[in-house]
């Protein structure tokens, strides 16, 4: 069909990226699926207990999927533009490391259920234990108490899921991201971050 004859009409979009795939499915004004497509992408496992994803691959998928569903869309005799706003779910805390200068990932990501920081949590917990979290009003507060305070502060307790804690590592184990930070080049988020940008 060409696009002089296409209609238009009002769409939203959700762009959907799990751990395993993304799909783009898109709904019509009372939520009925007008079209929609789903593609997986590779995983990485490169020792036990660790999982990454290459940022450049969730990108190539994401495209993918939003074309693939475009088309659906025109070939059912709707134009792309009537697609008016897209939402974000994905995978939570898998963390993506950036140049900003670039827009190149500078190593894989590390996804949310990879194990690698176990050790970096039992550090920070032990700290937790010992020294507590300072307040800003100069209390103190250690233990099981602390981390209900950090809990309440940041929605997440110290574990392996914690994002930051996987910024702590890309930091450690790749000289791309911490010249970055040195350099006020970094760019880190998750993957809608990641995606958005």
């Amino acid at each position: 069909m060409s696009s002089s004859a296409l209609k238009e009409g009002e769409f939203v979009g959700a762009l959907d990226c799990g751990t395993t795939s993304t799909r783009f499915i898109i709904f019509d004004s009372v939520a009925n699926i007008v079209a929609e497509y789903q593609a997986e992408f590779p995983q990485y496992y490169p020792h036990p207990g660790w999982h990454e994803h290459h940022p450049q691959e969730l990108i190539d998928v994401v495209i993918e999927c939003l074309d693939e569903a475009a088309k659906t869309l025109e070939k059912a005799g709707w134009s792309k533009s009537s697609i008016k706003s897209i939402g974000i779910t994905n995978q939570r805390e898998t963390t993506v490391a950036w140049s900003k200068s670039t827009g190149k990932a500078l190593c894989n990501a590390i996804v949310w259920d990879d194990a690698r920081t176990k050790g970096t949590v039992k550090h920070y917990n032990r700290l937790m234990d010992e020294n507590g979290l300072v307040l800003p009003d100069g209390t103190v507060k250690k233990g099981k108490e602390g981390r209900r305070y950090l809990m309440e502060l940041t929605g997440l307790q110290i574990s392996t899921y914690f994002s930051a804690i996987k910024l702590h590592w890309m930091q450690e184990h790749h000289p791309e991201v911490k010249k970055a930070i040195k350099d006020d080049d970094l760019a880190f988020g998750t993957v809608d971050s990641w995606i958005i940008y």
